[in-house]
């Protein structure tokens, strides 16, 4: 778990510097909410084709293949 903004600083220039434990734990600390947002915006149809957890697997590994193109924020997402 994420605690502030200063260890979310440091933890997101961590992976950007391709530390993989620390991208782990960011995208972690939200997988619950993620994965609510996404039961809730999917379409009953889809959803009993396509589980929620495999989109946001889906996610990580493109979150995880442009990390460093992507990280160039430092604050926290509110």
């Amino acid at each position: 778990m994420v605690n502030g903004p200063e260890e979310f600083s440091q933890l997101l220039q961590s992976a950007t510097g391709g530390d993989q434990a620390a991208l782990r734990e960011l995208l972690d600390c939200n997988r619950g909410r993620l994965r609510r947002l996404v039961h809730l915006r999917m379409d009953r149809r889809v959803r009993g084709r396509i589980d929620p957890s495999d989109v946001i697997q889906e996610t990580f590994v493109e979150a995880s293949g442009c990390i460093e193109l992507c990280g160039g924020g430092t604050s926290m997402p509110e």
